[in-house]
């Protein structure tokens, strides 16, 4: 009897010792906790929940579904420490709509099979999920041609955006890191280009050792809740990849934007022989709006293949109709007004060469260079404000001062299309500052430059980071004296902006600074009369300081205007080398 007591004892503590503990925002679970131990933690957890795993070994087998009112952060105590065996799903969500922040960190995934994160394993999804971050996690045992993450479903209009970072892939055989898919949406959001609304893959490194499936790209997506910046990645041996419509209402017609740059593909001995010259390292079947700069191609054969930055693949049955399709490349989803497709400074680092764009797909009467898409012209960086770039065709890139002065608009006869797309300028020191920050500026009228696009905010929020502030009119050279808005698109905290050159810094308190002068309302006017550099940085107390926002001006004389401009980031509206507003 003693013996049966003893033996009831050690089986219930051990049962204890594997349960989670905690309340409210604060749990924790032991090595050894279950799926149904964590489940039971979502139930009773409040919002903004954390819940810390301790070192040791884990073995999952059913769905968490956290719930759509309460955000919470899964972390192991110590980054890599907590081993995960899995032979199901993990993670999903339900139909509907939050804006609560959800969080899976730190966790080796030593047996990930396919589809380890699924946000909508049910099917028939819609609404936002506008908040979760998967990061600083390992993925092996994937299975061949499967799929780690996926984000959507063939029958679902869910949009998933956030932040995928800081986690390591590696297998034997081929296989999708993320995949981000869906159905056709009749009421699709209006461009997501430049903005928060798109899932940031960013800072990862993924690595195939024997490709076997050149169609498992790296990522993948179609349908408008395709909407990827995919930055500063490491990819070996695998096609970072984005699906068109090739048909009528196929791949729910297409994805909706993918924002590439900054991204290192290698192919060695281990890819597959038909892409070791670097055959379609990255490549977009074709549809709505895409951008590439800044990417580095490293192919194990030379010459580079000629296709291997592909902006729209083969496939004819997509071209139907009248210019423009309802899907083709260099138009967004919602309207199908002209985004084009502009590339620049991508390399071969093999011997530093260009990399050129190519259209696979061979129909100009939809996809033409010059109008619907623009590659780099001549290799830059810009020596001066002609060379190599002219501004009567394609793409350049360098400082404000070495933009040409004239530039070639959209040749396009279409009455929408007016004032939209043209030649195109990345000005690498106007508006976010860092390793890919710049302005892209685009030719919207004769000899009228208007910024078009910049990255959002790196490393991206949802890490611990302040969006940078926005500055309007913003760079350029103007007649009169200017009046210039700094804004804070971020909730509080402080805003610290310099106008003679120098680096403004917070003091991390939220509300004052250590170089620069700080306000902490939503906005506020500086006058620029002579030719000057406005530099502005935000942050809070809880968070990291954004990237700085810098904006170069020239005034060549005479009295302010009477108000100041309107427009996001940087602009405004003059003539030549200054802004027009737009989109």
């Amino acid at each position: 009897m003693k013996k049966l007591l003893l033996a009831i004892v050690i089986i219930s503590a051990q049962f204890c010792l594997a349960a989670c503990s905690g309340s409210g925002t604060v749990w924790s679970c032991p090595s050894g906790a279950t799926s149904t131990d964590v489940s039971n933690v979502i139930t009773s957890a409040t919002d903004g929940a954390v819940v810390t795993f301790a070192n040791g070994t884990y073995s999952w087998s059913s769905v968490w579904t956290p719930s759509l009112t309460k955000g919470i952060t899964f972390i192991c105590a110590n980054a890599a420490t907590c081993t995960v065996t899995s032979s199901a799903t993990l993670f999903g969500f339900n139909s509907g709509t939050s804006s609560k922040f959800y969080r899976m960190s730190g966790f080796t995934f030593s047996s990930a099979g396919s589809f380890l994160f699924w946000t909508c394993p049910a099917g028939g999804c819609s609404g936002v999920i506008s908040n979760i971050r998967i990061d600083h996690n390992s993925f092996s045992g994937i299975s061949s041609s499967g799929t780690v993450i996926a984000l959507g479903e063939n029958t679902s209009t869910q949009y998933i955006y956030g932040s995928i970072d800081h986690n390591t892939f590696s297998n034997a055989t081929s296989f999708v890191m993320v995949q981000i898919f869906g159905a056709i949406d009749p009421s699709p959001p209006a461009s997501q280009q430049g903005t928060k609304n798109n899932m940031f893959v960013e800072d990862n490194t993924m690595s195939v050792t024997t490709m076997t499936d050149t169609g498992s790209g790296a990522v993948d997506g179609w349908g408008p809740m395709a909407a990827m910046v995919f930055r500063n990645n490491t990819i070996t041996n695998a096609l970072p990849t984005i699906h068109s419509a090739e048909t009528v209402g196929a791949h729910g017609n297409g994805a909706s934007n993918w924002e590439v740059y900054g991204n290192h593909v290698t192919m060695n001995s281990g890819a597959d022989p038909s892409v070791q010259d670097g055959f379609r390292s990255i490549h977009h079947q074709g549809s709505h709006e895409e951008l590439f700069y800044n990417n580095n191609f490293t192919p194990l054969t030379e010459p580079i293949n000629a296709d291997a930055l592909s902006l729209a693949a083969n496939y004819p049955p997509q071209y139907t109709g009248s210019y423009p399709t309802i899907y083709q490349p260099g138009r967004d989803y919602l309207a199908q007004l002209l985004y084009p497709v502009y590339t620049w400074n991508n390399r071969d680092t093999n011997n530093s060469n260009k990399v050129p764009a190519a259209d696979e797909s061979g129909f100009p009467t939809y996809f033409a260079p010059n109008r619907d898409w623009y590659d780099e012209t001549g290799k830059g960086p810009q020596s001066s404000s002609t060379s190599p770039f002219n501004g009567s065709s394609g793409v350049g890139f360098g400082t404000l001062a070495n933009r040409p002065s004239s530039c070639t608009p959209t040749p396009s006869v279409l009455g929408p299309d007016q004032g939209r797309g043209g030649v195109g300028y990345f000005a690498t020191d106007v508006g976010p500052q860092g390793s890919n920050g710049g302005t892209l500026f685009a030719c919207t009228a004769t000899n009228t430059w208007s910024p078009w696009w910049s990255e959002y905010q790196y490393p991206h929020p949802s890490q611990g980071f302040s969006v940078y502030p926005t500055m309007s009119p913003g760079a350029g050279t103007y007649g009169t004296s200017q009046t210039v808005t700094i804004a804070n698109p971020n909730a509080s905290g402080v805003v610290c902006y310099t106008t003679n050159g120098t680096t403004p810094a917070t003091n991390g308190d939220g509300a004052t600074c250590a170089i620069g002068t700080a306000f902490t309302t939503s906005t506020a006017n500086v006058t620029v009369s002579s030719t000057q550099t406005i530099k502005a940085i935000a942050g809070t107390s809880t968070v990291a300081d954004s990237q700085i926002n810098q904006q170069p001006f020239t005034v060549t004389g005479g009295p302010p205007p009477p108000a100041p401009g309107t427009g996001l980031f940087a602009r405004g509206q003059v003539s030549g080398s200054g802004m027009l507003t737009i989109r």
